[in-house]
């Protein structure tokens, strides 16, 4: 909440950083607000983290077509987010599409993608297409979340953070 408060006081001062909303809207998706970090992070239009980071809340918050728009919008400006992909496959599982989620996280796969959080998403997606010989291995693995997507925008913010902490 703290953060917050600084993020959105940051956001009214001059030379502030074009990055303080996005940095603001992160901050709130952090504590739940997911309908003030859509309202934040909606100015940036050429930046594809800003539109899968959105496609993840509104997942969350159960607007998947929605998320599906945001997730398809990343991958315009940026075809290699792997975020944006693994955000479509989520979608698509949850509107019962796994056929096409099996494509698109085979494509992660066969890229390099081997995570474990990939290797889950890619078992559900077997098992919900009847491949079940292909999904048990995958589904046996730990999964401990999703891996740190690409964000040089985040990894500022997180600089800054130690830095003020130091």
């Amino acid at each position: 909440e703290e953060a917050a408060l600084s993020y959105q006081a940051a956001t009214k001062l001059p030379n502030t950083p074009a990055k303080t909303n996005y940095w603001l809207a992160i901050t709130l998706a952090t504590i739940g607000k997911y309908n003030q970090a859509l309202e934040s992070c909606s100015q940036y239009q050429n930046y594809a983290p800003a539109y899968w980071r959105s496609g993840f809340w509104l997942i969350d918050l159960g607007k998947i077509e929605e998320a599906e728009f945001h997730f398809n919008k990343a991958l315009e400006i940026d075809k290699t987010a792997v975020a944006a992909m693994v955000g479509l496959a989520r979608a698509w599982l949850q509107q019962n599409k796994p056929i096409q989620a099996v494509q698109i996280l085979e494509e992660i796969r066969d890229r390099g993608g081997k995570h474990p959080y990939l290797s889950y998403l890619l078992g559900t997606s077997y098992q919900r297409v009847g491949n079940f010989e292909k999904a048990a291995p995958l589904l046996q693995e730990i999964v401990k979340g999703p891996p740190k997507w690409d964000d040089p925008w985040l990894v500022e913010m997180t600089t800054y953070q130690r830095g003020f902490a130091a």
